[in-house]
């Protein structure tokens, strides 16, 4: 019986540790991912713009939309001028 506990207890470390490993690698490639730098701090995941807002901050606008309402929201390129073709821009990160 303790030999049997022993070996439950082994493939549950070994469970364990794969588990983690799996984990690990899953967030491997997001940590890779380039940025777009909109100043020396601020930047963008690679491929959206960085977009000016009135004040020191900066927001982003994923690829095939122009910065629109002061960096408020993105406008569609091809639909500038129809605003119900807009999303909301998002928080440039920041360098901690």
């Amino acid at each position: 019986m303790a030999r049997l506990a022993l070996a439950v207890g082994i493939l549950c470390i070994i469970s364990t540790v794969l588990a983690v490993k799996t984990l690990n690698d899953d967030l491997a490639p997001e940590t890779q991912v380039t940025k777009t730098w909109c100043d020396s701090s601020s930047f963008c995941d690679d491929g959206d713009i960085c977009c000016r807002t009135a004040g020191p901050d900066f927001t982003c606008c994923p690829p095939g939309y122009l910065c629109c309402g002061g960096g408020t929201y993105c406008c569609a390129t091809a639909n500038k001028m129809f605003e119900s073709q807009t999303t909301k821009s998002t928080a440039a990160k920041k360098l901690h």
